[in-house]
């Protein structure tokens, strides 16, 4: 039995594999190259092209589960994704894993095609469990890496938020077990993080371990969409990403947390300093 793992070697689909790899899990990558890295296997495979989803299931692999990776910086993949989804089923997957967002929920606005992608798992009845972390903290090395190394600064629109950064480590985490689990208890969970910080708070901590003053720069949405346009994202996405930032502004992640079962919650281990000290060389400072 194998696991497809779609998006490409992604820092998570990464992870995930060498998680499944280290129990004597069977592991197929979907990447619009066609190339992983070694020692794992991939077929091509491209979201935008609805006539290579069949390579994902070759002969010789019995493609049991499914790691659901939608497209990135796209606000609406439901289209793309869930016609997969009924071509996967067909072939005889037994589990989907989606990877979806801390906020948008199944009760979330359907203009977010990710709450599309976990409606149709659930009115489908196919065996589904779905992954909805808060902020991740690797944003830090991604996202906001090339700021923090060229002018040892990051910013945002979020004064105050106290977000519940996780890692992608612990997100794989969280994958693996609702992919090995003969049965999952539920079928979604929320992923944190073990501590919340503000971003201020999370500055303060790079700047400790950097061993240089890092800064959290607020500013007004406008500004920062206006940065975003810079690096070439659609107005659309741009939108979206400015809701996530007001929407954790103004407590979203506690709301749901306050009423969240218990069951229904992953806690992570990885603090954002543990995750600074492993990766402080891919933040080394270049600035004058």
């Amino acid at each position: 039995m194998t696991t497809l793992l779609t998006g490409g070697a992604s820092q998570i689909g990464l992870a995930i594999a060498k998680l499944l790899a280290n129990d004597g899990r069977n592991v197929l990558f979907a990447a619009r190259s066609g190339n992983t890295p070694t020692p794992f296997s991939a077929v091509k495979f491209d979201w935008n092209d609805i006539s290579t989803f069949s390579n994902a299931f070759p002969e010789g692999h019995d493609i049991q589960t499914v790691y659901l990776l939608p497209q990135p910086h796209i606000v609406d993949p439901s289209k793309e994704v869930n016609s997969f989804i009924d071509l996967a089923a067909e072939k005889g997957v037994k589990r989907f894993i989606f990877l979806s967002t801390m906020a948008t929920r199944t009760d979330g606005d359907e203009k977010f095609g990710y709450v599309k992608i976990h409606k149709y798992l659930e009115a489908k009845g196919v065996d589904h469990f779905v992954l909805q972390p808060t902020w991740f903290i690797d944003n830090f090395s991604t996202q906001q890496g090339n700021s923090i190394r060229t002018s040892d600064q990051f910013i945002s629109a979020m004064p105050t938020s106290k977000v519940p950064f996780i890692s992608t480590q612990d997100i794989a985490q969280a994958a693996f077990e609702g992919i090995i689990s003969e049965k999952n208890a539920v079928t979604e969970k929320i992923l944190i993080g073990p501590e919340s910080l503000d971003y201020d708070e999370a500055a303060n901590i790079l700047s400790e371990v950097l061993g240089r003053t890092i800064t959290h720069q607020v500013l007004p949405p406008a500004a920062i969409a206006d940065i975003f346009k810079q690096i070439g994202f659609k107005d659309d996405y741009i939108q979206m990403l400015l809701w996530l930032q007001n929407w954790s502004e103004e407590g979203g992640d506690d709301k749901i947390l306050a009423t969240l079962p218990k069951e229904k919650l992953f806690v992570g281990r990885v603090t954002l300093r543990e995750w600074a000290e492993k990766n402080k060389d891919e933040l080394k400072g270049s600035a004058a």
